[in-house]
C-alpha cells in the first residue's frame, strides 16, 4: 500500500500542492516580466518625492498621531480619507495599466484578474510592481496603520484611479469584535469616488 494511496489531492499532500501553486506563479510572473516592456519604468523603483504629495511624506516623516491627524478625516467611523499621491503619478499608474492592458490584447496573453469576480483590471506585482507595493506598504501605510488601526483586522487601502466617473460605490460593514459586539450599530454609509486626473 502506498503512503498516498487515498489522498484526495491526487497522490500530493497540502504543503507539495501549495509550493507547485506558488512556483507555477512564481514562472507566470516572470514570462509576464520578460517579456512585457514598461511604459514608466520610474514607477517600478519607489521614488517618494515623485509618488507622494509633500503633506502625506510630512505626516510620514513626523511619525505621530498628531502629525497623521493633520492630513486625515473621517467621514464615517473607522473610515478615514486623506490625500496621498501625486496627480502625475496617479496618470502614470493609469497609463501603465493600459499599456499593459494592451500588450495583453496585442500578446494574446492569458492573465490572472484580481479575483474570480472581476473580469477586468491588473495585479500589479504580476507585471513588475511587486518591490515598490511592498515598499509602499511598508514604508508608507505600516506607519498610518499602526496609528491608527485598534482591532485584529485587515487594514484595507483603496485607491481611486481614472478619469472622471460616477458609481465607484464603497460599502464599508464589518464583523464586530468581542468588545463592541453589544454596542450601537452605526449606519452603512456608502462612498461614491470621483476622481479626475
Amino acid at each position: 500500500m502506498s503512503a498516498n494511496q487515498g489522498n484526495e489531492n491526487g497522490g500530493q499532500d497540502n504543503s507539495t500542492q501549495g509550493a507547485s501553486t506558488k512556483q507555477l506563479h512564481k514562472e507566470y510572473r516572470e514570462r509576464i516580466i520578460s517579456t512585457y516592456r514598461p511604459l514608466h519604468r520610474e514607477l517600478y523603483q519607489m521614488t517618494p518625492g515623485r509618488f507622494f504629495v509633500p503633506s502625506f511624506l510630512n505626516a510620514i516623516s513626523e511619525n505621530t498621531e498628531e502629525g497623521f491627524r493633520n492630513i486625515i478625516s473621517e467621514p464615517s467611523p473607522g473610515v478615514l480619507t486623506f490625500d496621498m499621491l501625486q496627480p502625475q503619478f496617479c496618470k502614470m499608474l493609469v497609463d501603465e495599466a493600459e499599456n499593459f492592458e494592451n500588450w495583453v490584447r496585442e500578446t494574446r496573453t492569458r492573465i490572472l484578474r484580481p479575483n474570480t469576480m472581476n473580469a477586468y483590471g491588473s495585479v500589479l506585482d504580476d507585471f513588475g510592481m511587486e518591490r515598490m507595493l511592498d515598499k509602499l506598504m511598508k514604508d508608507y501605510i505600516l506607519p498610518m496603520s499602526t496609528n491608527f488601526h485598534v482591532d485584529d483586522s485587515e487594514v484595507t487601502l483603496k485607491v481611486c484611479l481614472g478619469e472622471l466617473f460616477t458609481g465607484g460605490e464603497m460599502f464599508f460593514r464589518g464583523v464586530r469584535c468581542d468588545k463592541h459586539l453589544d454596542s450601537e450599530r452605526l449606519k452603512v454609509d456608502a462612498f461614491t469616488e470621483v476622481t479626475e486626473i
